[in-house]
């Protein structure tokens, strides 16, 4: 694609990702050109895209299984950013089932309290 962005670019990118899942595409971007690497956070945020690592889940996984594949060991740090960010999604899905199967809405409440 002519608009695509240049593979050895592309490679910078998800290089930098790898030693910094939990960092956002902005700060990415500013961790690139502080090493002479001129790249607009748009342009990490599509290469995310394209590689489906738009949330940090999506990147400490993908750490995780290219870790695994070839061989390495994640950091104590990235270990505990994974276990501490799928607690948070388990707890987020959990509570949200909650919140919307048992707990009748405020104006509900009101209106029958009005009565």
């Amino acid at each position: 694609m002519p608009n695509q962005t240049p593979p050895e670019l592309e490679a910078k990118i998800l290089e930098m990702t790898e030693q910094y899942p939990a960092y956002s595409y902005i700060r990415i971007s500013q961790q690139l050109k502080l090493i002479g690497v001129g790249v607009s956070p748009a342009s990490v945020r599509y290469v995310w895209q394209r590689h489906g690592l738009v949330v940090r889940y999506q990147r400490l996984l993908w750490l995780e299984r290219k870790t695994a594949e070839l061989g390495g060991v994640l950091t104590e740090a990235q270990m505990r950013s994974l276990r501490n960010t799928s607690k948070r999604r388990i707890q987020g899905i959990c509570c949200a089932r909650t919140r919307i199967s048992s707990a009748p809405s405020r104006a509900w409440e009101k209106s029958i309290s009005r009565q």
